[in-house]
Protein backbone atom coordinates (compact mmCIF):
# COMPACT_ATOMS: atom_id res chain seq x y z
CA UNK A 1 0.00 0.00 0.00
CA UNK A 2 2.87 2.13 0.97
CA UNK A 3 3.87 1.94 -3.45
CA UNK A 4 0.34 3.13 -3.93
CA UNK A 5 0.47 5.77 -1.51
CA UNK A 6 3.69 6.94 -3.30
CA UNK A 7 2.30 7.15 -6.63
CA UNK A 8 2.80 10.45 -8.69
CA UNK A 9 -1.05 9.84 -9.77
CA UNK A 10 -3.24 11.97 -7.06
CA UNK A 11 -6.06 9.50 -7.84
CA UNK A 12 -4.13 6.23 -7.15
CA UNK A 13 -2.95 8.32 -3.79
CA UNK A 14 -6.64 9.23 -3.10
CA UNK A 15 -7.68 5.68 -3.58
CA UNK A 16 -4.84 4.38 -1.45
CA UNK A 17 -5.26 6.68 1.28
CA UNK A 18 -8.81 6.14 1.34
CA UNK A 19 -8.58 2.45 1.72
CA UNK A 20 -5.45 2.56 4.46
CA UNK A 21 -7.73 5.11 6.85
CA UNK A 22 -10.22 2.70 6.44
CA UNK A 23 -8.09 -0.18 7.37
CA UNK A 24 -7.01 1.87 10.37
CA UNK A 25 -10.76 2.81 11.41
CA UNK A 26 -11.04 -0.92 11.35
CA UNK A 27 -8.01 -1.74 13.71
CA UNK A 28 -9.15 1.06 16.09
CA UNK A 29 -12.96 -0.84 16.14
CA UNK A 30 -11.56 -4.10 16.87
CA UNK A 31 -8.33 -3.64 18.01
CA UNK A 32 -6.23 -7.22 18.24
CA UNK A 33 -3.53 -7.60 20.27
CA UNK A 34 -4.37 -4.73 23.35
CA UNK A 35 -6.07 -8.05 25.67
CA UNK A 36 -9.88 -9.09 26.30
CA UNK A 37 -12.76 -7.24 27.99
CA UNK A 38 -10.73 -6.85 31.53
CA UNK A 39 -8.71 -3.92 30.88
CA UNK A 40 -5.17 -3.57 28.49
CA UNK A 41 -2.34 -6.06 30.13
CA UNK A 42 0.73 -4.43 29.86
CA UNK A 43 3.40 -6.17 27.98
CA UNK A 44 1.98 -9.23 26.95
CA UNK A 45 1.60 -9.12 23.21
CA UNK A 46 1.22 -5.91 22.33
CA UNK A 47 2.40 -4.21 19.03
CA UNK A 48 5.91 -2.56 18.52
CA UNK A 49 6.03 0.54 17.85
CA UNK A 50 9.66 1.45 15.59
CA UNK A 51 9.84 5.44 16.17
CA UNK A 52 12.71 7.39 15.46
CA UNK A 53 15.35 7.18 18.57
CA UNK A 54 13.17 5.19 20.36
CA UNK A 55 11.31 2.18 20.65
CA UNK A 56 8.18 1.62 22.30
CA UNK A 57 5.28 -0.67 22.89
CA UNK A 58 1.85 0.57 22.01
CA UNK A 59 -0.51 0.55 24.50
CA UNK A 60 -3.49 1.84 22.87
CA UNK A 61 -4.78 0.74 19.63
CA UNK A 62 -4.38 4.38 18.84
CA UNK A 63 -0.71 4.62 19.61
CA UNK A 64 -0.34 1.76 17.32
CA UNK A 65 -2.38 3.32 14.05
CA UNK A 66 -0.43 6.43 14.45
CA UNK A 67 2.95 4.79 14.34
CA UNK A 68 1.63 2.91 10.96
CA UNK A 69 0.96 6.52 9.75
CA UNK A 70 3.79 8.69 11.84
CA UNK A 71 6.75 6.27 10.84
CA UNK A 72 7.28 6.31 7.10
CA UNK A 73 6.15 9.94 7.12
CA UNK A 74 9.18 10.58 9.06
CA UNK A 75 11.49 8.46 7.31
CA UNK A 76 14.54 10.89 5.92
CA UNK A 77 13.60 9.48 2.17
CA UNK A 78 9.76 9.97 2.24
CA UNK A 79 8.61 11.74 -0.90
CA UNK A 80 6.50 14.18 -0.90
CA UNK A 81 3.98 12.20 -2.80
CA UNK A 82 4.07 9.73 0.10
CA UNK A 83 3.93 12.42 2.50
CA UNK A 84 0.58 13.71 1.11
CA UNK A 85 -0.92 10.22 0.61
CA UNK A 86 -0.21 9.68 4.46
CA UNK A 87 -1.56 12.72 5.37
CA UNK A 88 -4.80 12.26 3.17
CA UNK A 89 -4.97 8.89 5.23
CA UNK A 90 -4.80 10.50 8.51
CA UNK A 91 -7.68 13.22 7.78
CA UNK A 92 -9.84 10.26 6.71
CA UNK A 93 -8.98 8.78 9.85
CA UNK A 94 -10.08 11.52 11.85
CA UNK A 95 -13.36 12.09 9.87
CA UNK A 96 -13.85 8.61 10.69
CA UNK A 97 -13.28 8.35 14.18
CA UNK A 98 -15.85 8.30 17.08
CA UNK A 99 -16.35 12.12 18.66
CA UNK A 100 -15.17 10.22 22.00
CA UNK A 101 -12.34 8.70 20.92
CA UNK A 102 -10.85 12.46 18.93
CA UNK A 103 -11.71 14.24 22.66
CA UNK A 104 -9.99 11.67 24.59
CA UNK A 105 -6.75 11.57 22.79
CA UNK A 106 -6.68 15.39 21.14
CA UNK A 107 -3.87 16.21 22.79
CA UNK A 108 -1.91 12.71 21.56
CA UNK A 109 -3.24 13.20 17.62
CA UNK A 110 -1.94 16.67 17.68
CA UNK A 111 1.10 15.82 18.99
CA UNK A 112 1.69 13.13 16.08
CA UNK A 113 0.28 15.61 13.34
CA UNK A 114 2.53 18.54 15.07
CA UNK A 115 5.70 15.91 14.79
CA UNK A 116 4.67 14.95 10.91
CA UNK A 117 4.46 19.03 9.67
CA UNK A 118 7.86 19.78 11.82
CA UNK A 119 9.21 17.18 9.64
CA UNK A 120 11.59 18.08 7.10
CA UNK A 121 11.08 18.03 3.61
CA UNK A 122 13.51 16.83 0.84
CA UNK A 123 14.07 19.44 -1.61
CA UNK A 124 16.45 17.54 -3.82
CA UNK A 125 13.15 15.97 -4.62
CA UNK A 126 11.07 18.04 -6.31
CA UNK A 127 7.70 16.35 -6.42
CA UNK A 128 5.21 16.37 -9.97
CA UNK A 129 6.88 18.97 -11.67
CA UNK A 130 8.46 18.52 -14.88
CA UNK A 131 11.60 20.45 -15.03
Amino acid sequence: MTKALDDSSNAVRAAAALSLSEVLLAALARPAGFGGGKGPRRGTGGLKLSLPAKRAEASTPLEAVAAVLVTPFLKAGASRDLRRGLARAAVGLLHGMRRAEFERYAEFLLNCFLNMAAAPVDASKPAGRAG
